[in-house]
């Protein structure tokens, strides 16, 4: 009885001995285990911190002279702003090279014929200035050329004022015309002789030989018959501004004479004057 009970309290505490050991071992494991835990979260932390030191050294030694930052490798390769100057760069230097080597531009034209392109034999070179020269532009600075004198208009002469051989204009309608007939029948009595008459102004260009011819023009008391004799004014007037509108009244006097022009005998008065009623 006492060996059966001895063998009972045996196996008790060989029981109860495994069940420590089994506790103490699965105490063991838990505790190994939170160990283990615990350093886990130690290194990922350590390395979490060493992440931080080294990114923060990496972005201080990225930092540029120009202040502006980014890592050694973003530093190595160009961006694409400095591919684009470094294009804009080249090609700068091309066309400043293709200028150079270009010959200067023609004045003519490509489309030009090469007929119409002068040479240089067919130039003509201006001359070197020679000291003549140059005397003479000095002297065209220092002495203005001088203005011509306004042209010198013909003297007034009155029509009372001059005497004459035969006066037409102090005739009245009637005579004047029958003496004007006499002149046309018997021009050669009345040559070298001076006359003054008073008509109607008129002119006549010949398109051929670019010649002016003025007239005056009387007519009888009635005004249906008219005859018209020729004068030839004196180099002083100048027409048209010495002479009246045509039309208008006249009163002229010169010397009588004839001449003859193509087979044909005109009559005229020559060195005439251009006389004034007022």
């Amino acid at each position: 009885m006492k060996d059966n009970k001895a063998m009972v309290r045996v196996t008790e505490s060989a029981a109860v001995k495994n069940v420590c050991r089994k506790k103490a071992e699965s105490l063991k494991d838990e505790s190994l285990k939170d160990e283990r835990i615990s350093f886990s979260a130690v290194c990922a932390i350590t390395l979490l911190v060493l992440c931080t030191a080294v990114l923060s050294l990496s972005g201080c030694t990225g930092r540029d002279e120009t202040g502006k930052t980014g890592n050694r490798a973003a530093n190595s390769q160009p961006s694409v702003d400095d591919i684009l100057q470094q294009r804009i760069a080249e090609t700068d230097q091309a066309e400043e090279i293709i200028s150079a080597q270009e010959p200067l531009a023609q004045v003519v034209p490509e489309e030009a014929p090469s007929s119409l392109v002068p040479t240089v034999t067919e130039t003509e070179q201006a001359p070197a200035p020679t000291a003549a020269s140059s005397e003479a532009e000095k002297k065209a600075e220092t002495y203005p050329t001088p203005t011509p004198p306004e042209r010198k208009k013909p003297e007034i002469i009155p029509a009372d004022s001059v005497q004459v051989d035969v006066d037409l204009a102090a005739m009245s309608g009637n005579v004047v015309y029958s003496e004007v007939l006499n002149i046309m029948m018997s021009p050669q009595t009345y040559v070298g002789k001076s006359v003054k008459m008073m008509g109607f102004f008129g002119y006549y260009h010949d398109e051929n030989t670019g010649q002016n011819y003025y007239g005056c023009i009387i007519q009888d008391a009635m005004g249906c018959c008219a005859q018209g004799i020729e004068f030839i004014p004196t180099e002083e007037y100048l027409f048209p501004d010495d002479f009246p509108e045509e039309g208008e009244l006249v009163t002229v006097a010169g010397e009588f004479m004839t001449y003859e022009e193509n087979g044909y005998t005109y009559f005229t008065l020559k060195d005439a004057k251009i006389l004034s009623e007022g």
